[in-house]
């Protein structure tokens, strides 16, 4: 088969473990645990935040000033775990494609590429056949993308004041920091690591789902 100089052929995926040396790191088996570790803190913070809220001997007290405090302790650290959730399903996929491909042809084709480009071109080659646009993983990853790209490339929000004294915004809001999008994002990362390593009978286990959690000890 022969490739137009527009279209470049596929990678060659490794055929053996054993052409694979040692050494390797696994970063996305830090950030899974670290975005776990974070959405517990989450869970402590918001706790903290509605338990400061409804005290009243507590307000009483001068405790109630510290509220706004909690409250953003609650909305850093569910960013956080958005960005942890998003950077272990990134390195994953990045880490695949280093042991499955090599680094000369991994980066040299697909390093900077956007993360569904990444996904679709480290595993068609050993696929044979292109993702499908309804596959789940495939969809997760699309998912995970958009909500890094928000997070990291953050839009301003405009509001305007209508004749009645209404304030409205008129442009999409992007939200962020919340319990409910961190949930999600921890979950998508979660189905990830259940998915992905099922697409290669070879070379999977290196990033096999990671089921050790310290906070439950």
């Amino acid at each position: 088969m022969t490739y137009s100089k527009s279209k470049k052929p596929p990678l060659k995926p490794r055929d053996e473990i054993g052409t694979v040396g040692f050494g390797f790191s696994m970063p996305h088996r830090d950030f899974y645990e670290e975005a776990h570790r974070l959405f517990e803190l989450m869970k402590q913070a918001s706790a903290a935040a509605l338990n400061a809220s409804v005290d009243d001997k507590s307000r009483r007290e001068g405790a109630y000033t510290h509220i706004p405090y909690a409250a953003w302790d609650v909305s850093m650290l569910a960013r956080a775990v958005e960005i942890f959730s998003a950077l272990a399903v990134e390195a994953a996929i990045n880490c695949y494609g280093l042991v499955r491909y090599g680094h000369e042809q991994f980066e040299g084709r697909l390093g900077n590429k956007p993360l569904v480009v990444k996904l679709r071109g480290v595993l068609e080659p050993i696929s044979r056949d292109p993702l499908s646009d309804d596959d789940e993983l495939l969809i997760l990853v699309k998912r995970v993308a958009a909500r890094r790209n928000e997070l990291v490339h953050p839009r301003s929000d405009e509001s305007r004041m209508d004749e009645s004294g209404k304030m409205d915004y008129v442009t999409p809001v992007q939200e962020s920091g919340t319990p409910e999008l961190a949930f999600e994002s921890l979950s998508l990362m979660v189905r990830f690591f259940e998915l992905f390593p099922h697409r290669d009978r070879l070379y999977g286990h290196w990033i096999a789902p990671v089921t050790y959690h310290p906070w439950q000890r």
